[in-house]
């Protein structure tokens, strides 16, 4: 690694740690604790601008911004880690075995994996969110599900490398079955590529729980979620309270932009150790 990219490397994984610290302490502080109750309304406190009482000032039903961008964001994260988990945990099972048994199962896997990318993801989930129904539970399982095919790209690629290689040929002498060779050998070896696509993946999943939100079909109304804050902001952006968009939009911007500076330096170490 040479000292121009090492700096880099070191700029984007130290300044995405910072980030991803705060925003996730934030994150924490919101589960357990906000100024003010998220959904208590004031019709006297309506569309304040930020100041020492509200510091991101009020919405248009008098409800105190900070606190309920500390719940949006516990919110948003939480779906986008179900997600999340969701997809790497098919995608890699997935992955493991088409990339480990090759031949058949490997192409009637592909294929079923080209056919789900083949569509927009916004554009599927709409779809199959219309089929089944929005909330919660539908929009993690419907997210989830499209994300699979990514995850299990790459896990294919890094255990087709792997099985090549002289350490898993010693250890099928040995006398290793598939699965020993799979968890015990392969799957440790493969981290270090698998978890900045991890965070690559929370970073899309993110944008996504939020741009089902914005469309009104995300998280159920009665909770706050950053997309849908950003939404109903958008009425007020010009000429009437721009601070509602503008903290929801930087907390958005702060939570991914965090997570892929993260991402990217750890990338970046990645290929050039």
């Amino acid at each position: 690694m040479n000292k121009k990219t090492r700096k880099t490397s070191n700029f984007f994984l130290r300044t995405g740690t910072v980030l991803t610290i705060f925003m996730l302490a934030l994150i924490l502080l919101g589960m357990v604790w906000t100024p003010y109750d998220p959904a208590a309304m004031d019709g006297s406190a309506r569309l304040k601008p930020p100041s020492f009482e509200h510091i991101m000032g009020t919405d248009n039903f008098g409800r105190d911004l900070f606190s309920r961008v500390l719940e949006g964001a516990g919110n948003t994260f939480v779906i986008a880690l179900c997600i999340v988990l969701i997809g790497i945990t098919a995608g890699t099972i997935i992955g493991a075995i088409s990339g480990y048994a090759g031949g058949a199962i490997d192409e009637v896997l592909m294929r079923i994996c080209d056919a789900v990318t083949a569509f927009p993801n916004v554009m599927l989930a709409l779809v199959l969110i219309a089929i089944f129904g929005s909330g919660d539970t539908n929009v993690i399982w419907v997210l989830g599900i499209l994300f699979v095919p990514s995850y299990a790209k790459v896990v294919r690629s890094e255990f087709k490398k792997q099985k090549s290689l002289n350490y898993i040929k010693s250890a099928r002498l040995m006398g290793a079955g598939p699965l020993r060779i799979i968890f015990i050998h392969i799957m440790p070896n493969i981290w270090s590529v698998l978890f900045p696509t991890l965070i690559i993946g929370f970073n899309n999943a993110v944008l996504a729980e939020a741009s089902m939100s914005f469309l009104g079909i995300g998280v159920s109304a009665n909770k706050p979620s950053l997309g849908r804050m950003l939404m109903e902001a958008q009425n007020f952006l010009i000429g009437g309270a721009p601070w509602y968009a503008i903290s929801v939009g930087l907390t958005i911007v702060l939570l991914i932009l965090g997570f892929s500076m993260l991402g990217e330096g750890l990338s970046q170490r990645g290929r050039d150790n």
